[in-house]
């Protein structure tokens, strides 16, 4: 049907739904692909799991193709859609999709249609189910879009091309600063170690100048923060556990308490403290970051306040100390696992081994650190121009 020179189609009609499945007792993949690996409103993969490696549930047998497109059915509001760029496995809850060609539709086109905002809001009005919505496939397929002819469609997917190929190689040169830097801080920020030589049978490498000591000898002050209950509105705002955010504190999606801050002044934070996400899943406990807001701020119970010797250390330096990959998964095997949340005790805390440089060395430190942020967060800035273009595109395509 057409109307106004533009084709009316059906998901259904031009998306095939692939629902083949992999012997697992002779599984000839290698890789396989949960949700978690998918990240929101991108087509590309950037992470997947092994066999080899990891326990993988019986609900992992659907195979997918290089070149099939993989939809998370469970909350699609995450808008979790990728392309995949290699053969492997996934979960029954994960739609494999092939896209079809025919004379009304590009099938190109099909994952980049999946993203956009009507795409998004029918699957959710669709989904069934409250704590883990989901939608059937028999109810996706019944979503029309409103096209441009074929020709039109064409041009549209050669722009959505060129900006997918722009945001891979953003991500690449992204990939390789953050590769850099991580050669850089193992250096700076733990005097050349491994987790063998700080951690495990090995000897210490302690570079002139360098101190080896455990955290709590430089720790001046470990402070709990409010259990009282939060509210949307109210008079000062509490700190959460996502408002620590690589590193840094921000002031999103805050909750607030009813009391003044001249109530909660024993825990109003000061810029400089360190807040240490000491109860939390395993995931996310012991997420560290570094108080720099403007205004009163408190902080929840399963936050700590901590504060360190200014003859010693800066704040800056132990702040990227502790967000360090090798320092978090030390401190994820101090935690003690709860029924929902682990948790770990100020005590085994103070007892983490550190290289400590001299606090000469740690604004040198910082400001070398600081040049790969900057790069990195240029990358990011312009990631963010190039999506919102793609998104624009996109939306176009199904605007008359």
């Amino acid at each position: 049907m057409k109307i106004d020179n533009r084709n009316f189609v059906k998901f259904g009609e031009v998306a095939k739904q692939l629902k083949e499945s992999v012997d697992r007792d002779n599984n000839p993949f290698e890789r396989y692909i949960e949700g978690g690996h998918l990240d929101s409103d991108t087509l590309r993969i950037e992470r997947w799991g092994t066999f080899n490696d990891d326990y993988v549930g019986p609900a992992f047998h659907r195979i997918f193709r290089k070149g099939s497109i993989l939809y998370g059915s469970r909350r699609t509001y995450l808008k979790k859609i990728a392309i995949a760029d290699f053969d492997g496995i996934t979960a029954n809850t994960t739609f494999v999709i092939e896209a079809l060609t025919n004379d009304k539709f590009d099938g190109r086109l099909l994952p980049f249609l999946m993203l956009t905002d009507s795409f998004t809001k029918y699957s959710i009005l669709k989904s069934k189910g409250s704590t883990n919505p989901y939608i059937n496939w028999k109810d996706l397929a019944d979503f029309e879009f409103n096209l441009p002819t074929k020709k039109e469609q064409g041009k549209f997917y050669e722009i959505l091309h060129k900006t997918e190929q722009v945001l891979s190689k953003i991500e690449h040169a992204k990939n390789a600063i953050l590769k850099l830097k991580g050669q850089v801080e193992r250096e700076l920020l733990l005097g050349g170690n491994t987790f063998h030589s700080l951690f495990g049978a090995g000897e210490a490498t302690i570079p002139e100048g360098w101190r080896l000591i455990k955290l709590g000898d430089i720790i001046t002050k470990v402070q709990y923060g409010s259990s009282d209950a939060l509210h949307q509105e109210g008079t000062t705002p509490v700190l959460r556990m996502m408002n620590l955010e690589n590193g840094n504190v921000t002031a999103s999606d805050l909750k607030y308490s009813k009391l003044s801050a001249d109530d909660l002044s024993d825990i109003i934070l000061n810029k400089g403290d360190i807040l240490f996400n000491r109860t939390n899943s395993m995931e996310w406990v012991g997420r560290t970051a570094l108080f720099n807001l403007e205004g009163s701020f408190a902080f929840a119970s399963y936050l700590l306040r901590l504060n360190f010797d200014p003859l010693a250390t800066t704040p800056e330096f132990i702040n990227r100390l502790l967000n360090h990959p090798l320092i978090q998964y030390r401190l994820k095997a101090y935690a003690t696992p709860g029924v929902s949340q682990a948790n770990i005790n100020p005590s085994s805390l103070k007892q983490l081994p550190i290289v400590l440089p001299p606090l000469s060395h740690m604004e040198k430190i910082e400001e070398q650190l600081k040049i790969y942020d900057v790069a990195i967060k240029g990358l990011e800035s312009k990631k963010d121009n190039v999506k919102d273009i793609q998104k624009y595109i996109r939306e176009s395509l199904l605007k008359g």
